[in-house]
């Protein structure tokens, strides 16, 4: 669980990157379009590294969305354990299933969590 009450949790760019790339939908839920003026409200990410405090230049860089509640934010769903035993077939872990079957089941499992449709588009693309 991630507190979100300190303010300096914010997008980072990889996943900027990742979510804009692919035109995904569920970038509106994770997380909330930059607050700076001069980033027009686009969801800008910080890269990885940067030290940041709650007033810092990167403060109002997009932040955690509508997938917190209150002050935590729950980061294991249902959804990450498919992506895991995915990535533990890629590895060729015993027990771990079929890698394509469990990405698409987390791929599926995170757009039904966030009440989002088209994962089967998304799949196909």
């Amino acid at each position: 669980v991630i507190s979100g009450s300190w303010g300096d949790v914010r997008m980072g760019a990889e996943m900027e990157s990742i979510l804009t790339g692919y035109n995904d939908d569920r970038i509106e839920t994770y997380f909330n379009p930059s607050a700076d003026a001069s980033l027009a409200g686009d969801y800008k990410g910080i890269r990885m590294g940067i030290d940041i405090t709650a007033k810092s230049q990167y403060g109002d860089h997009a932040s955690i969305g509508s997938v917190i509640d209150g002050e935590t934010l729950t980061w294991m769903t249902a959804a990450e354990v498919h992506f895991l035993k995915a990535e533990a077939a890629l590895r060729g872990w015993t027990g771990a299933g079929d890698a394509k079957t469990n990405y698409e089941a987390g791929v599926t499992a995170s757009f039904a969590q966030h009440g989002i449709s088209g994962a089967d588009t998304y799949l196909a693309d």
